[in-house]
């Protein structure tokens, strides 16, 4: 592999969801440590741009917006004339392989093909990089960060999850420790049922003392709304709001319940005690990745990734597990 150059142009492919671009702060925060005078960019959706905002590690964020043809293909040419040295793919699709592809970078670098969820992906990598299969998505990108390391030490892995502030102007949902609990996920397997979240916030009342606020996002208002409804209404409320609003409600819990979702990666970010509600989702490659957090999971559930099967293996975790959790979590 050629030397890269101390004062190179990197570019970062992590385009989206939520929780991948929090799992991907710290190869940012690697590269920034072992070339502190190259320029590294970082192209991600437009939608989830936020989330880098102010990043200390990050020279530039560029943005592409979703289903746009004529939009990709102007971000496209705004790349190729950034004259990348390297370009890392960390999302591993045939899109992002592709954008990768056409910058016309000197080196692009991605994940093996056993490692790619789309593996046609591997065709535009000069270098692909080897992984556990079984390792964090968190480990994974840092290996992606480490191929570009020239000769010499070793690169030093930096575990920073920096985020935007809080909204200065958000008051706290509760005066003292309040559980924040985030119901909702993009796939059925990954949705604890509302009734159990219910039922936890009612405990968690009773026995802890603590009231709850129920994060929700657009379209999420009905459901949110059935949880609270199971609660004394002083002792929870909805908190609907942009990223910022998500942050800082969950900056300030004392304890974050989610499932595998953004949010939960959020908290977990943030240092914010955490249990996760697992289905049919590898906790060892997307849990959690914090020392204060907890993964509540059935037995016997397989690991499955289907989007399209039911929440009948996540529905399976019981209440008093997910309780019991949070206790320990919290001592």
């Amino acid at each position: 592999m050629s030397q890269f150059p101390p004062t190179g142009k990197i570019l970062m492919i992590r385009m989206g969801a939520m929780g991948d671009i929090v799992h991907t702060l710290p190869a940012a925060a690697t590269l920034r440590r072992a070339f502190p005078n190259a320029e590294i960019d970082w192209l991600v959706e437009e939608h989830w741009a936020a989330l880098l905002a102010g990043n200390p590690h990050v020279s530039s964020v560029k943005t592409l917006r979703r289903r746009n043809l004529p939009a990709l293909l102007r971000a496209v040419g705004d790349l190729r004339r950034r004259h990348y040295d390297c370009v890392i793919d960390f999302q591993g699709l045939m899109k992002s392989a592709a954008i990768a592809g056409l910058c016309g970078a000197g080196q692009v670098i991605g994940f093996e093909t056993q490692a790619l969820r789309e593996r046609p992906a591997a065709i535009a990598y000069q270098r692909q990089v080897t992984v556990p299969m079984d390792a964090h998505v968190v480990e994974k990108n840092l290996a992606l960060a480490h191929a570009l390391g020239n000769s010499g030490p070793p690169m030093e892995n930096v575990m920073e999850f920096p985020l935007p502030g809080a909204a200065i102007d958000m008051a706290p949902p509760f005066p003292g420790d309040y559980l924040a609990v985030s119901p909702s996920a993009g796939w059925a397997a990954k949705r604890w049922p509302a009734e159990k979240f219910a039922e936890l916030i009612a405990r968690v009342d009773r026995e802890m003392d603590w009231p709850s606020v129920v994060n929700c996002g657009p379209g999420e208002e009905e459901l949110a709304a059935r949880i609270v409804a199971h609660a004394r209404p002083e002792r929870a409320r909805i908190v609907n709001g942009n990223l910022s609003t998500l942050i800082g409600l969950a900056q300030r819990a004392r304890a974050f319940v989610a499932g595998d979702t953004g949010p939960l990666h959020i908290a977990a970010a943030l240092g914010t005690p955490v249990v996760a509600v697992f289905g049919p989702t590898n906790p060892r490659r997307n849990g959690p990745y914090s020392k204060r957090s907890r993964v509540v999971r059935a037995a016997g559930v397989e690991t499955t990734y289907s989007r399209s099967a039911g929440g009948e293996d996540i529905a399976r975790v019981t209440v008093d597990e997910v309780f019991h959790a949070l206790v320990e979590v919290t001592a």
